[in-house]
């Protein structure tokens, strides 16, 4: 059964990622004409690290030494990309603890960090004493250490600090790229008043996420949430108070739910809920919290509080006849209908 702290269905809509904003192809001719200019290797990388670009020269002797040692990359384990460095205002030297350094300079898309500009590790110490410290540390003999401590370039801390602001230029103009196509990716799928997911990329989510289920056997379950008398309040207080309690029920909805589950606006007044791994007794329970935080919601419109409900039916996969998101759907409704029948006289009065 996959984990519920794996990635959620939507999470390539979240566009965190560089590599998937800017073709990798334009950050490899860029990055190999700054490197040149340079003279120093250079690449760009994901927001965790990873790297997107290639580049051959790139941290050779971290990798030498974990080969050697059969240690963790020392380079991977630094610290630099969790020192706030997006907060900088300028590119500022890292030095790690074996005496190297380098320049990871931000990318991003808007205030979202996407990934990052970084230089290959240098020294400022000719023959890297530290360096070579931490390898016959870790066993590495003394030939072998220095034969990698060679390979490491030295560069003066001034020096480094002067390549900031051309590396900086380069990250301004990929940031710029990046920020625009994560908007235009997002306006295709986003609803623009609640900032959920449309109904039509979630439809896209459920469907490979039933195929998934079906080969790994586990259930999904479905919330349709309705909104009570909803022509009432914009009847009352106006549109644009209706405008507000659907973005404070979508706030509700996507803050209340686990990462792995997926939350969108099907229509005026109704949301979709996806919930990965959960039987109809954990979906009931889900709906009950749902459904009490919603009329939790303390919005007030012309000196009244605003009255806040929902009526949410609810089907789980693949204990249900349909297998395929529209009969789900309809299966969906029905539910949604008969909780509203089942409901209280009083709640059902004011679903009406």
């Amino acid at each position: 059964m996959p984990s519920l702290r794996a990635r959620r269905p939507d999470e390539e809509l979240l566009l965190d990622d560089l590599a998937a904003l800017v073709p990798t192809r334009t950050l490899q001719q860029a990055q190999d004409a700054f490197a040149s200019a340079l003279g120093m290797a250079l690449v760009f990388t994901s927001p965790r690290g990873g790297p997107i670009t290639k580049s051959d020269r790139i941290e050779t002797f971290c990798w030498e030494l974990t080969r050697q040692g059969q240690a963790k990359r020392p380079c991977a384990n630094c610290g630099r990309l969790d020192r706030g460095i997006s907060k900088m205002d300028a590119p500022q030297p890292f030095g790690c603890p074996m005496g190297l350094q380098d320049i990871a300079v931000p990318i991003k898309a808007g205030d979202l960090v996407v990934g990052y500009l970084i230089t290959s590790q240098i020294t400022t110490e000719p023959g890297a004493p530290r360096a070579l410290a931490a390898a016959r540390e870790l066993g590495i003999a003394s030939a072998a250490a220095v034969r990698y401590a060679s390979r490491i370039p030295v560069m003066p801390t001034e020096q480094l600090v002067e390549v900031g602001e051309p590396l900086s230029h380069l990250a301004k103009v990929v940031s710029e790229l990046a920020s625009a196509a994560r908007q235009n990716k997002l306006a295709t799928v986003c609803d623009p008043l609640t900032g959920l997911v449309n109904r039509a990329y979630f439809w896209e989510c459920l469907s490979r996420e039933l195929e998934i289920a079906a080969a790994h056997n586990y259930p999904v379950s479905l919330l349709l949430l309705d909104l009570d008398d909803f022509k009432q309040i914009n009847d009352t207080f106006g549109h644009a108070t209706g405008d507000r309690v659907l973005q404070a029920v979508a706030q509700v909805l996507d803050r209340e739910i686990r990462c792995s589950d997926l939350v969108g606006r099907y229509g005026s007044d109704a949301f979709l809920v996806m919930l990965r791994c959960t039987d109809p007794t954990g979906a009931e329970i889900v709906a009950w919290r749902l459904k009490n935080k919603i009329a939790a919601c303390k919005l007030t419109a012309r000196g009244q509080r605003v009255p806040v409900s929902a009526s949410v039916g609810q089907v789980t996969y693949p204990i249900c006849a349909a297998r395929d998101p529209d009969a789900i759907f309809k299966e969906l409704l029905a539910a949604l209908q008969s909780a509203r029948e089942s409901a209280p006289p009083q709640e059902r009065r004011k679903a009406a």
